[in-house]
């Protein structure tokens, strides 16, 4: 049986509209999630959200594996959504490429979401180990810009006000377990490539310092040790998800360094490259 669409609808509220430019930017959500970013009300929250799931702009994810594995219920943008947010677009600057490519977010692998609500809980962890330090940007923010390397990185960091001694950009990357051999020193390969090939010093000063969470304590061995071998022409720094999301803003050193690993740093401790010692 056919069912009506009514002829009305109360326009979205600023609330709705900003609760759909979270999904745009991040693609996988969960309520505690958007509570955390926007600092409101988890129930108040949870009411938008509802009420954006059954107007059908939104389209929630939650069966019996999800229940069984404790896992919270996710949501995302679905046509209605997405054409909503092309015609907003016409007063903003979001992506037609990252629109269309969310049509998709149905039918994504569970991992794909996993690892959307992991670079969500790493974001909220750097915004509150370094309040307003940095604007942190999400690969869908930086879609359009071609100055990054191809395959962006999971976080894009830039300080909000630029200190000549220190480092001023990110690129932020979580590197999973498992990974072979060849495609961990493909992926660093292609920061150097684009380091020396592509970036523009002239345009852009100096190359971000890279950031590479691992999944865990030997993922992280096996990237300091590939790392040791490389010959780059920026800094890299590694640490893993444990101790990324368990610092806070008084103790933030958990970032090391291949050449001084007994060493922990916190992003206000790295100097620009050509003031290293």
């Amino acid at each position: 049986m056919l069912v009506k669409e009514p002829k009305y609808r109360r326009p979205l509220s600023s609330n709705q509209i900003d609760l759909l430019l979270a999904l745009y930017k991040f693609r996988f959500i969960s309520t505690d999630l958007l509570a955390g970013l926007t600092g409101k009300d988890r129930s108040t929250i949870y009411e938008s959200l509802y009420v954006l799931v059954n107007q059908g702009y939104i389209g929630k994810r939650y069966d019996k594996a999800y229940r069984f594995a404790q896992k919270p219920a996710t949501y995302f943008l679905i046509a209605r959504g997405i054409r909503y947010l092309r015609e907003y677009d016409k007063h903003s600057n979001l992506s037609q490429a990252v629109l269309s490519n969310y049509y998709k977010n149905k039918n994504a692998a569970q991992t794909i979401v996993d690892h959307c609500l992991e670079v969500i809980t790493i974001y909220l962890a750097l915004q509150q180990q370094y309040p307003n330090v940095f604007n942190i940007f999400t690969k869908a923010d930086c879609h359009d810009d071609d100055w990054l390397i191809n395959r962006l990185p999971d976080l894009y960091l830039e300080r909000k006000h630029f200190k000549d001694n220190k480092t001023n950009r990110y690129l932020l990357e979580t590197v999973e377990a498992g990974l072979y051999r060849w495609q961990l020193i493909k992926r660093l390969r292609a920061y150097q490539n684009h380091c020396g090939e592509e970036w523009d010093k002239d345009k852009h000063d100096d190359y971000p310092d890279v950031l590479l969470v691992a999944r865990n304590d030997r993922t992280e061995q096996r990237l300091q040790g590939f790392i040791e071998g490389m010959l780059q022409d920026f800094e890299l720094y590694t640490t893993t998800v444990e101790q990324l999301l368990n610092a806070d803003k008084n103790h933030r050193k958990v970032w090391k360094e291949v050449f001084e690993e007994d060493e922990l740093y916190s992003l206000n401790d790295f100097p620009k490259l050509g003031l290293l010692a």
